[in-house]
């Protein structure tokens, strides 16, 4: 596998749910990680996704797993 790891700072609460957001226009955002994950299951992989918290400051960690042909 090929892994892709990407991290990002973040304040306020972070939605896992990849069928629902936390932004307040719901029209225009909240779709990358649905996007994101039919990408990655239409090339067989899976990916990882989970928070944490250094020195106060929130992050957002989305680890993406890609088979290697």
């Amino acid at each position: 596998y090929l892994k892709m790891s990407f991290v990002n700072t973040y304040s306020g609460n972070v939605v896992l749910d990849l069928n629902s957001t936390s932004k307040s226009d719901k029209i225009i955002h909240g779709f990358g990680n649905s996007i994101i994950s039919e990408i990655i299951t239409s090339y067989d992989g899976f990916s990882n996704r989970f928070t944490t918290i250094n020195n106060d400051v929130n992050y957002y960690h989305l680890e993406m797993f890609l088979p290697l042909s």
